[in-house]
């Protein structure tokens, strides 16, 4: 599934904090099987990474449609 994705949004990461979850590990194991897809660390409390990502949407968006 992973490999053929054209990004990774990793979303509510204001709550890393309270949760045991490796985002390191995460996105080193998505970069070992699609290592040229970006991944987003997104939060809409914070905005983190909220503009990065529309923009690539916006940009796979307009790629669709050209």
């Amino acid at each position: 599934m992973f490999t053929d994705t054209d990004c990774l949004a990793l979303t509510k990461c204001d709550t890393l904090p309270c949760f045991d979850f490796d985002l390191q590990r995460a996105a080193a194991d998505y970069r070992g099987v699609n290592p040229g897809a970006p991944l987003f660390r997104t939060s809409v409390r914070t905005g983190e990474g909220l503009d990065e990502l529309a923009a690539h949407l916006a940009g796979r968006i307009r790629a669709a449609l050209a």
